[in-house]
């Protein structure tokens, strides 16, 4: 019996190791990488040259997505260090972590205020 419950015990044990692996899901998203430090306050134009400076000096990258209002961090920091701004992504989600795959620039329209 002891040793059926210690199979049982590594069994769930394993699996819940292996969990976030098979609930990681690919997915495409607009957004912005931002710094870390600021974080969807530089989700803008007049943002991403603070931003870049904020990277240069150490502060990780993460990803806006203002759809969903939702920060993610980038487990490959390496990958979007150069891509600061608006930009497209494919990655793999698991949890609030990002693993970017691609990153493709967009277009930044600046916000149009109505006059009243």
């Amino acid at each position: 019996m002891k040793r059926l419950f210690s199979v049982f015990a590594v069994a769930v044990m394993v699996l819940s190791i292996l969990s976030p692996v098979f609930a990681a899901e690919k997915t495409e998203m607009e957004g912005w990488l931002v710094c870390g430090k600021c974080k969807k306050n530089n989700a803008n134009e007049e943002g991403v040259e603070c931003a870049k400076k904020c990277v240069k000096k150490g502060a990780p990258v993460v990803f806006y997505e203002p759809k969903t209002d939702k920060i993610y961090k980038i487990s490959n920091q390496d990958m979007v260090k150069e891509h600061i701004g608006k930009v497209k992504i494919i990655a793999t989600v698991s949890g609030d972590t990002l693993k970017v795959e691609k990153v493709e620039h967009m277009k930044m329209e600046k916000e149009k205020m109505e006059k009243k």
